[in-house]
């Protein structure tokens, strides 16, 4: 594998570097890419131009990702392909049915892991071949993708997985601390210390791999001749907040800087020592010239501190710490919960309560069998969503520390045959409403708890089978109806509301009259009639249709969404 990419690198060179490739890329090229075949080294030309894939803007109260300049509505599923390989020893070749069985359930995004083990192999030794694969999924199944950089800082351990062996074996030049996890085998994850996150030859290093994949991935794409973009987001680190928080007291690490030395890491320590590696490894992603905006993913950080009677809390100061971090753009929860209530505190909390935000929920189980009301929760407070995960790798339920599957599919490693969970379906429907909500499901207006998109079916832990509620958006009050299950949507903006069902019901609307009901989708910002119906206040809705309702109203009658949600 390894040699046939850095053939296509030369023939990439043989033809005097594609000079059309592209007017952001390699235009008026003058220089050549370097390339050697036997370290898989390259060096991108001086007048090679950043191009700003992602960036997150702030409208209307909300702050959301644009990618290509385009709002984006990230609803993601993550693939460990890491564990499949390290635990389970497939290949990543096999895992290629994993992002098929993603683009079935129709995600906005694929959250990814790229070990720094797996690419460099060796001291400035590449070996570009998994991300070869990983991006020619991408462009085969028409996937987005955000990267989760694994590096020495997983979970808050070191572990040998998915740190490469130079950094593991050089103690002098990249010191590591002691503690009792020096050297513990876990089967998880192999053999477990904890790096010296401080030391500046460790952060000049992955940083210089961050940045190095991120080099490769818009090397890839121009030499591809697409243009796509795969890649939308890049997660530093994985969880990483836990070693101030949980390894410092539960390993005993001691301080490198203590004159006593049997003192443990003060927390204060722990995290600035932590805080400054995600800002050092955010600004090295920047710096690359494929720029997308960076995210951080924390572990459950305000489990049971998320509500103050009925007022949400404030972020605990060490995540507005992290936030503030130039090399940070946004911050978002791994909350393991099947509560409405608490999805729609923490989504709350991670975007009106830490102003300019991207609230997003960035991992919770994909097993919820109410994972499409988790959904729609989110997005009524202008948050993402990602589900963790598809499938659980076969290795972590068998022989982890505690008995897992927390995949929205199961997987038959026999026969590497997946099965869709029985909410695989509903969660796929309410994703592709989103989709065809287009721009309209990111751009409606929210001020606080006050916000257009209304979700039906929510209340408690959502999915009941017989649904009535009735939902007022400001000036426009919509009843849905039904007796089938599922979930559905209404989203007001200007005089029209968009409704969509995961299953048949009935819909009536008041303190409004319909002027005209059309059936169709959203391309961006334009709607796309599929077909015109009779006007009516009071109609029937089909599964998996988007309803476009246009409206005369006269008077506000308030929004009560929030008090329809858990």
């Amino acid at each position: 594998m390894k040699k046939k990419i850095c053939i296509s690198l030369l023939s990439l060179i043989s033809i005097g570097m594609l000079a059309g490739c592209g007017a952001n890329d390699f235009n008026n090229m003058k220089t050549k890419v370097n390339v050697s075949t036997e370290d898989g080294n390259f060096v991108l030309p001086n007048d090679a131009q950043q191009i700003v894939v992602s960036e997150l803007r702030t409208v209307g109260g909300k702050t959301v990702p644009y990618v290509d300049n385009n709002p984006f509505a990230s609803i993601g599923v993550q693939i460990r392909t890491d564990a499949f390989m390290n635990n389970d020893r497939i290949s990543m070749e096999e895992m290629e049915i994993l992002f098929e069985k993603a683009a079935e359930l129709g995600v906005t995004t694929v959250e990814v892991p790229v070990q720094w083990k797996d690419v460099e192999v060796g001291d400035d030794k590449w070996d570009w071949s998994y991300m070869d694969l990983l991006l020619s999924y991408c462009y085969k199944y028409d996937l987005k993708c955000e990267l989760l950089w694994f590096g020495t800082n997983m979970c808050g351990d070191t572990h040998s997985y998915s740190t490469p062996e130079y950094i593991l074996c050089d103690g002098k030049k990249y010191p590591k601390l002691d503690s009792n996890r020096a050297g513990e085998f876990w089967s998880y994850y192999g053999n477990m210390w904890f790096m010296d996150f401080t030391n500046e030859n460790l952060l000049e290093r992955e940083g210089n791999a961050i940045t190095k994949v991120l080099d490769y991935v818009y090397l890839y794409d121009v030499i591809n001749g697409q243009n796509k973009h795969p890649i939308v987001a890049f997660q530093v680190m994985n969880e990483a907040d836990c070693f101030a928080r949980f390894r410092l007291s539960e390993k005993k690490v001691l301080s490198p800087t203590s004159s006593d030395p049997f003192e443990i890491m003060s927390q204060a320590e722990g995290w600035d020592a932590t805080v400054n590696a995600y800002n050092r490894y955010g600004l090295a992603a920047k710096n690359s010239k494929y720029k997308v905006y960076t995210r951080v993913n924390l572990a459950k950080s305000v489990d049971g501190q998320i509500w103050n009677g009925g007022n949400v809390n404030n972020p605990p100061e060490w995540i507005k710490r992290i936030y503030n971090q130039p090399g940070i753009d946004a911050v978002g929860d791994d909350s393991y919960t099947k509560s409405i209530n608490d999805i729609k505190g923490i989504c709350y909390m991670f975007g009106n309560n830490l102003p300019g935000n991207f609230s997003h929920i960035a991992e919770n189980e994909g097993k919820y069998s109410n994972t499409a009301s988790l959904i729609l929760t989110a997005l009524s407070q202008g948050a993402g969503y990602n589900l963790y995960d598809l499938v659980t790798p076969p290795f972590f339920i068998n022989h982890g520390a505690a008995a897992v599957d927390q995949g929205i599919c199961t997987l038959d490693i026999e026969t590497m045959t997946l099965t869709n969970r029985d909410h695989f379906d509903m969660t796929a429907s309410i994703i592709e409403g989103v989709k065809k909500a287009g721009n309209e499901a990111l751009d409606f207006n929210k001020n606080g708890t006050n916000t257009d998109f209304a979700p039906f079916n929510c209340k408690g832990d959502g999915c009941l089978k017989n649904v009535d509620q009735t939902i007022n958006i400001n000036n426009v009050s919509v009843r849905f109806v039904t007796t089938n299950g599922g979930v559905a949507f209404a989203i007001r903006k200007d005089n029209h509301v968009n409704i969509y069902s995961t299953c048949a019901g009935e819909i009536y609307i008041s303190n409004a009259n319909a002027a005209s009901i059309k059936t169709g989708y959203y391309n961006h910002s334009t709607f796309v009639e599929e077909e015109s119906l009779t006007s009516a206040n009071n109609f029937h809705v089909e599964e998996g249709k988007l309803y476009r309702v246009d409206y005369n109203s006269s008077s506000s009658i308030g929004n009560n969404v929030w008090g329809n949600l858990g």
